[in-house]
């Protein structure tokens, strides 16, 4: 398997993987049948891996871009966010921080709600 035949589709994974958000059996039929470019399962993952692919981020990322795009805000700046070299939608981008930050609570803020 040589590393010049991956680079040649490098462009095309990774837009089918990141932007079109498919999954790689749906990459890995596409491209063999339309590139007759025929790897295994395995060997996707091992390559996206290589190139630092991920389709998600953790926790700690989108607690760190929702800072971002708060600070960004204090300053009267609007904030598009790319994510492993993909644009994330607004619709993602607060479904994600929404999911992954945490809304603070009475407790947070020493309040313990018995008077």
């Amino acid at each position: 398997m040589a590393s010049d035949d991956w680079e040649q589709h490098k462009s095309r994974i990774v837009f089918m993987y990141l932007i079109e958000r498919q999954t790689l059996h749906q990459i890995v039929s596409y491209m063999k049948d339309q590139h007759n470019f025929n790897r295994s399962l395995a060997q996707y993952e091992y390559r996206l891996g290589k190139w630092g692919i991920k389709k998600n981020a953790g926790k700690d990322i989108w607690n760190y871009v929702a800072h971002r795009i708060e600070r960004r805000k204090q300053k009267g700046k609007r904030s598009k966010v790319m994510l492993y070299g993909a644009p994330v939608p607004e619709d993602r981008l607060r479904k994600e921080i929404q999911r992954y930050t945490n809304i603070p609570t009475a407790a947070d803020f020493g309040v313990n709600g018995k008077d």
